[in-house]
């Protein structure tokens, strides 16, 4: 999961900016937040590819490998972030940039085209048809336009009628309450690569559009009391979450492959998202954002930061990683051979060596990187 940056600071994953850089005129705690989504993005994913424990039986591994399960855990609120802070940039961008439109818009273009050539760099993971972060991404900048014409309250609808809409098109096609990656990929069932993209994908329209859409609204509530208006919205998000779950529970005899179980069950996968896990998941992003901005303004600012650097290279990071440590290990034979510990060094030091990289890089504007790439493209 994985981005591009924005100008005037918003450093959100899913589009380049359009104008030059300059450490003033971004908003470095955002850029941070997005330095640590790529953080848990990398270590989940190595750590999957990397430890030699099968992933089956997941209390079993629980009770024998705490550690390791939760350490992987926490790379779930990655692509969360990813995808509010994707919103969030758009209603920036569409505040600084009088092209903001055509720009927007060859941006969607540009990433869904390089999302599927993700999907053809790693086929170990992918089939042509896959529809991951980098599409959601993509086509959520493309109707962008659309979505930053329209007011607070009518998005606050759009994001209601997309997570109803997921659970009612999941129960329609009948999908199971786990889809493994081959399924995710299969476009050969009936719908084809639109059913994966609507609802059977990996991040599908239905509902992670909803992210980006809460995310936009974080932005329109930037300002005086924004931040605790966010905080509230994150506080009525898990709540909600909460209750759903509770009746969930009360009514544990539902139709596993019912409708209401897709808006009442809280399941750990969001292969394919039910309604508490996403409302969960929408909370804790938009809770972040507050607390990037506040631990900023406690501490030194976030100049030159680690972080920060890697947040502005989260795409190049992310298609990097997955063809060394998922393609290149399978076809080189080192794929799943780390114990426990061989794992956690391993991601330890491509953290130290992506934040050295990011520091040295940020030196000559990143030039050449995927992001630099784009934006080259757009002119």
């Amino acid at each position: 999961m994985i981005m591009l940056n924005y100008p005037a600071g918003t450093g959100t994953p899913g589009a380049a900016d359009n104008m030059k850089n300059t450490g003033a005129s971004r908003i470095r705690s955002i850029d941070a937040l997005r330095g640590v989504a790529v953080l848990l993005m990398m270590e989940q994913h190595i750590g999957a590819w990397m430890w030699k424990q099968p992933w089956k039986n997941l209390a079993g591994l629980l009770d024998k490998h705490p550690f390791m399960i939760g350490f992987n855990a926490l790379g779930g609120i990655a692509a969360p972030i990813f995808i509010v802070l994707a919103g969030f940039g758009s209603v920036m961008f569409f505040h600084k940039s009088e092209r903001a439109s055509q720009v927007m818009a060859g941006r969607g273009i540009l990433i869904i085209l390089m999302g599927y050539l993700f999907n053809l760099l790693v086929p170990s993971w992918f089939t042509p048809g896959s529809w991951y972060v980098l599409h959601l991404i993509g086509f959520s900048l493309l109707i962008s336009t659309f979505l930053n014409r329209v007011s607070t309250g009518s998005l606050f609808v759009i994001f209601t009628a997309v997570i109803i809409a997921a659970g009612c098109f999941q129960a329609y096609l009948d999908t199971p309450s786990f889809i493994n990656n081959r399924r995710m990929g299969d476009y050969s069932m009936p719908g084809g690569v639109l059913r994966l993209a609507l609802a059977e994908g990996h991040f599908p329209v239905l509902p992670w559009l909803s992210f980006f859409t809460a995310g936009m609204v974080a932005a329109r509530w930037r300002g005086p009391g924004g931040k605790r208006r966010i905080i509230v919205l994150s506080g009525l998000m898990m709540s909600a979450a909460l209750v759903l779950s509770g009746i969930g529970m009360i009514c544990s005899g539902s139709d596993e492959g019912g409708l209401m179980v897709r808006f009442l069950r809280l399941k750990s996968s969001f292969y394919p998202a039910y309604t508490p896990l996403t409302l969960i998941l929408v909370s804790i992003a938009l809770a972040l954002i507050p607390a990037a901005e506040w631990i900023e303004s406690k501490t030194v600012p976030f100049v030159k930061n680690p972080l920060v650097c890697l947040g502005r290279i989260s795409l190049t990071l992310l298609i990097a990683h997955a063809v060394i440590f998922r393609e290149v290990s399978i076809r080189t034979g080192w794929h799943k051979l780390c114990t426990a510990q061989e794992t956690v060094l391993v991601i330890g030091a491509v953290w130290l060596g992506s934040a050295v990289l990011s520091l040295l890089w940020e030196k000559s504007g990143y030039r050449f990187g995927l992001e630099w790439l784009i934006r080259r493209i757009q002119g």
